[in-house]
């Protein structure tokens, strides 16, 4: 069986009619037409660009950080312990005779572990046995002359550092340069989006964001040949530091 349906305003005349712009009076449908014009259309999105921009700002080190240790090895875990601390405390005192102040010396850790050889059969099987044992410690110097660091370093392996971790450079006030490099960040930044959107066809507009990646300095030197005065055995090399640092802006685009 089929069914027709009517429209509700086909069924109630009335009800049509009551809607009509006779039926509300000028005064309603003025006020209805005026409520309908300050309704705002859903504005678009606008279109944005982020980029990431990098500064890196080269400088030369002026401190650097030496990790030097003494180990020995002895029959008793107590004659080796004694055996490090004469060592270690000969290489202090020899880095206080070359103008190391103790600010700039940090004990990096006290090791002592046991030596084992399998030489023991027991049951057909070789057994560890201890045959002495190893006492270790380690320190970091701060060398801010960078000329004495190579005779620094003559001094210490001389009265018993037998530990070298290496040398990393650095500068004492990293500040201007993670500055600097930030501010050439964002010059790239800007320069980077500029391009893209020119090659759009687009305008740089107003920055929405923007979101520091932070500043990293690389502690080793690069492209440098090791340098060895005439008074150094040990060679050592400065050269030179890079700061890097990194910052992601979003820029609105306009036609």
């Amino acid at each position: 069986m089929l069914r027709m349906l009517i429209p509700l305003v086909a069924l109630m005349p009335s009800a049509a009619a009551a809607l009509s712009p006779d039926a509300l009076g000028p005064g309603a449908v003025a006020q209805f037409q005026r409520q309908i014009a300050t309704i705002a259309p859903v504005a678009a999105e606008p279109a944005t660009l982020t980029v990431t921009g990098v500064g890196r700002i080269v400088s030369r080190p002026d401190m650097a950080t030496v990790r030097i240790g003494v180990a020995e090895t002895a029959v008793s875990a107590d004659t080796a312990v004694d055996a490090m601390s004469t060592a270690l405390a000969e290489v202090l005192d020899t880095l206080d005779a070359a103008g190391i102040s103790g600010d700039d010396i940090q004990t990096q850790g006290l090791n002592l572990y046991p030596q084992f050889a399998r030489d023991d059969e027991r049951g057909g099987e070789r057994m560890p046995r201890i045959t002495g044992y190893v006492a270790e410690s380690d320190l970091s110097v701060r060398v801010l002359d960078l000329a004495m660091l190579g005779e620094v370093l003559d001094a210490a392996v001389g009265v018993g550092g037998n530990r070298f971790g290496g040398v990393g450079f650095g500068l004492l006030d990293p500040s201007g340069s993670e500055s600097a490099a930030r501010a050439a960040a964002v010059a790239d930044a800007i320069a980077r989006a500029r391009e893209i959107a020119a090659a759009a066809g687009l305008t740089l507009g107003p920055v929405q964001a923007i979101q520091e990646g932070g500043a990293v300095a690389d502690p080793f030197p690069r492209d440098e040949m090791l340098e060895m005065a005439a008074n150094r055995s040990v060679p050592v090399a400065s050269g030179s530091l890079t700061t890097v640092a990194q910052v992601t802006i979003r820029f609105t685009l306009t036609p």
